[in-house]
């Protein structure tokens, strides 16, 4: 028997719905909760489940409503029965988690939350991939073996040596494709085929945006270079790092090396990008491998004179969060045979190391870490070379003694409320205000016990937002 008090008080809103009474909504929930990972409609129950006028069906009605589930979702319920809480009768349906996706009349529906929502057209088919266990690289395409270039295999099975050492530069087209599982049973290429290998133009047959949207940026509104790169996804990767070379600042340093080496063989050049280029090229990648190819939209590179912003379409998968990318996680590719080969190119890696190899190599560099915002439709990077820049600090909303404040820690490496007092002279009350405010935006944080030995130093994170901001205010062509 089902625990309704439970329920009623339980948090996990995406597996418990209520209604009180019985109508078309309650077969969109149920369609919906079985299109999740299933879960339980209480009809009676009021939707904040804070008023339960209760279930006033007979038995020939909880028969048509059984007969009406099954006909209508072509699925069973787990228990379809009418339970005694405290008095009132509620009509309790436990739904399983469907093995192929559920309609109502031609239309699918989602938990979003606590609420059920209609899958918008435009997601339709992401969707009917996710629930049927299919993913978009691995559906068969109309292009032949003609379609794809030999200078692109052929240099797939140069690199690809140290991890497929049985691969032979001799090997036919068939056979190294076949290895990859890039063809499907029939023999038709299958999707990541064309993306991975195509001639020029050929995987922008499959998917018409598959390019990425690259400009550099003086500011929100001042575009100074713009273009659109496309190709295969080899060269869409080659072609953006060269525009990085491009459009980023580069310093020479020279260390003289210990040993019998003399005049210019003791020198060695040693050259420092305004970011590290792997962390860049990681990012890239993954946006390729990672984005949602049945989005309209396109993997877009903003870089700006303190920042590079990166998106994709298509966010992180449910069981994933921003969080989990600052630690070691489990790879979640959503073109697993596209991510396949480039591990096998060795661009990237498999075990879901990739962002926090970013965030090694910034460090190594003294830059902050990448900052990473994940919504239901894109995914951003941006990296950052201050966090701390008076524009960025105003662009947050700071006051002009709050930023001095900022500078006075980033020299010292922390303030205390006396010493914030006597540096722009203010009173202890208004000290305290700006200083709970600053920790509030995650600026600065305190460090300490309460009173006279509280000291704030850098927060270190947090400020990425603004960049998020620049990124989703910024023109797009």
């Amino acid at each position: 028997m089902t625990d309704i008090d439970a329920l009623l008080v339980s948090s996990e809103s995406e597996s418990v719905e209520c209604k009180e009474t019985w109508g078309d909504d309650c077969l969109k929930a149920l369609a919906a909760l079985a299109n999740r990972r299933g879960g339980v409609l209480l009809v009676g129950v009021s939707d904040d489940r804070k008023r339960i006028p209760g279930w006033h069906g007979d038995g020939k009605e909880q028969e048509r409503v059984s007969n009406q589930v099954v006909s209508t979702l072509h699925i069973h319920p787990l228990s379809l029965a009418v339970q005694d809480h405290r008095g009132t009768p509620v009509l309790v349906v436990e739904m399983p988690r469907a093995s192929s996706p559920v309609a109502v009349r031609g239309r699918y529906y989602r938990r979003v939350g606590n609420s059920t929502r209609e899958v918008p057209t435009e997601e339709l088919t992401r969707f009917l991939l996710e629930r049927t266990g299919q993913f978009w690289d691995g559906l068969a395409c109309e292009a032949g073996l003609d379609a794809l270039s030999e200078k692109a295999l052929a240099d797939f099975k140069v690199e690809a040596q140290p991890r497929l050492p049985a691969l032979s530069p001799a090997d036919a087209p068939e056979r190294v494709l076949d290895n990859l599982d890039l063809r499907a049973a029939n023999g038709r290429l299958r999707r990541a085929a064309v993306m991975l290998f195509g001639k020029p133009h050929e995987p922008q047959r499959v998917a018409l945006t598959a390019q990425v949207h690259m400009g550099r940026f003086k500011d929100a509104i001042t575009i100074l270079d713009d273009k659109m790169l496309g190709g295969n996804l080899f060269e869409q990767l080659d072609a953006v790092m060269s525009q990085f070379r491009q459009y980023l600042q580069v310093r020479y340093e020279f260390h003289k090396q210990m040993g019998d080496m003399r005049g210019l063989e003791a020198m060695r050049r040693i050259e420092t990008w305004d970011y590290p280029l792997g962390a860049l090229r990681e990012a890239v990648a993954n946006a390729l491998l990672h984005r949602d190819y049945t989005s309209s939209g396109q993997i877009m590179i903003q870089v700006f004179d303190d920042q590079v912003i990166i998106s994709n379409p298509g966010g992180l998968p449910d069981d994933l969060t921003v969080e989990d990318l600052r630690r070691p996680h489990r790879s979640h590719p959503r073109n697993p045979l596209m991510a396949q080969t480039f591990y096998f190119a060795s661009v990237v890696e498999r075990w879901g190391s990739g962002t926090t190899r970013m965030a090694e190599l910034c460090r190594a560099q003294g830059l902050p870490e990448p900052e990473f915002v994940s919504t239901r439709h894109t995914f951003t990077v941006t990296f950052s070379k201050d966090l701390y820049t008076e524009e960025r600090l105003r662009a947050q909303g700071l006051s002009e003694r709050q930023i001095r404040a900022v500078r006075y820690v980033r020299e010292k490496g922390a303030i205390s409320n006396a010493e914030y007092q006597k540096l722009v002279g203010i009173s202890r009350r208004t000290a305290t205000r700006d200083l709970t405010a600053l920790s509030a935006q995650q600026v600065l944080q305190p460090q300490g016990e309460v009173g006279q030995a509280v000291r704030y130093t850098l927060c270190g994170i947090g400020m990425g937002q603004i960049g998020h901001e620049r990124a989703m205010n910024a023109p797009r062509h």
